[in-house]
């Protein structure tokens, strides 16, 4: 028999909210403050007990991804709005500024309908940009 795994939240203890959950909860409470919604009306629209959304709101307890995305629908802000700045930060990919020509020839071979000749003509632009 496999031991059991705690559920306990990794960085919080016992009695504190994590971070998360309190950026989370601010945010929520703010949009629906700046709708004039009550918190009573906003569980309604999410599916929860106003108590419920008083406890989100302090970071007490976490809001599933399923009631967020509820309340991202109610609220008619995007999920990210609720998640903006949170967790890691990934590199933005570095992508060649492209000129009028470069953008032409991706046209050019967007209209290629042959999938064999665009498949070929890829090779060929790869294996000319190797040398």
């Amino acid at each position: 028999m496999r031991p059991r795994r705690s559920r306990r939240r990794p960085h919080a203890s016992e009695n504190e909210p994590d971070c998360v959950d309190i950026i989370v909860g601010e945010r929520l409470r703010a949009r629906r403050q700046s709708l004039g919604m009550s918190q009573r009306q906003t569980g309604e629209l999410i599916g929860v007990s106003y108590q419920q959304v008083q406890k989100y709101e302090q970071g007490k307890n976490r809001i599933s991804l399923a009631t967020l995305v509820r309340a991202a629908e109610a609220m008619d802000v995007p999920l990210s709005f609720f998640l903006e700045g949170v967790g890691p930060t990934l590199p933005q990919p570095v992508w060649p500024e492209l000129n009028r020509r470069d953008i032409a020839i991706v046209k050019a071979l967007l209209t290629v309908q042959d999938q064999k000749v665009r498949a070929a003509l890829r090779i060929l632009i790869r294996a000319l940009a190797e040398e």
